[in-house]
């Protein structure tokens, strides 16, 4: 079974459920990019494929995120109706020079980067605090990505931007030896849209990347309601 959508039935509505493993440079194309895109491409088609074979038909919600999806979602969460990132926003500020401080940790994983707007608030943290080395935006749409790394790369000079498209119902793909301790972000709420059984996977794909000294950092909305997810879904018809 999947969550009912405007569209038909998603198996996972979570924003980050991105792309097969590959990686990306903020620098430009190249032709190791232009094979991974291609073999993305094979690999969702077959997909859609065999999710629209199924006696209930459904099309996971990642395919909704190429970068017009990805600028539409941004538009939401602007919206007053989309109340959590407003709160997150808030308490990201509020928090994140103690954490930063106590913890002193040096690279930042975050499924399903976005625009990276709340992301700004924890690099400023690690950077002002002398810690930050390494950043890795994990998110589905390539281009969106790109140009994310893009701003970023100019915003933070001396920091190591490492954007990468990966599933992350699958192993994340990490480079081995980042710099530590690190911590992955999961923010949005989003593992809330995931089914029980996928999102016990995701935390089990999480901890694999975790090593000593590191921490999960995850973003839960504890009063959702169906009320407001109709508001919000009339607003953005």
């Amino acid at each position: 079974s999947g969550t009912p959508s405007g569209t038909g039935t998603t198996r996972y509505a979570g924003r980050s459920s991105a792309g097969y493993g590959a990686r990306v440079t903020s620098e430009g194309r190249d032709v190791g990019a232009a094979v991974a895109d291609l073999e993305l491409l094979m690999a969702e088609r077959a997909d859609v494929l065999e999710e629209l074979s199924l006696p209930e038909k459904q099309i996971s919600s990642k395919y909704h995120y190429d970068e017009r999806g990805s600028e539409l979602f941004e538009q939401i969460t602007r919206l007053d109706e989309y109340y959590p990132t407003r709160l997150e926003t808030a308490l990201l500020r509020e928090w994140m020079p103690r954490w930063v401080a106590d913890l002193g940790l040096a690279t930042m994983v975050e499924l399903g980067a976005g625009n990276a707007e709340k992301s700004r608030i924890i690099l400023d943290a690690m950077r002002d605090h002398g810690s930050a080395k390494v950043y890795v935006p994990v998110d589905v749409s390539a281009d969106f990505l790109r140009e994310t790394a893009r701003r970023l790369s100019s915003e933070y000079p001396s920091l190591d931007i490492t954007p990468a498209i990966a599933d992350i119902t699958a192993p994340i793909p990490l480079e081995e030896n980042l710099p530590g301790p690190k911590w992955v972000a999961f923010l949005g709420s989003t593992i809330g849209n995931f089914e029980h059984d996928a999102a016990i996977e995701l935390l089990r794909h999480v901890a694999d990347v975790m090593g000593q000294g590191d921490e999960f950092l995850l973003g839960i909305d504890l009063r959702p309601g169906p009320q407001r997810a109709q508001r919000t879904e009339r607003r953005i018809r």
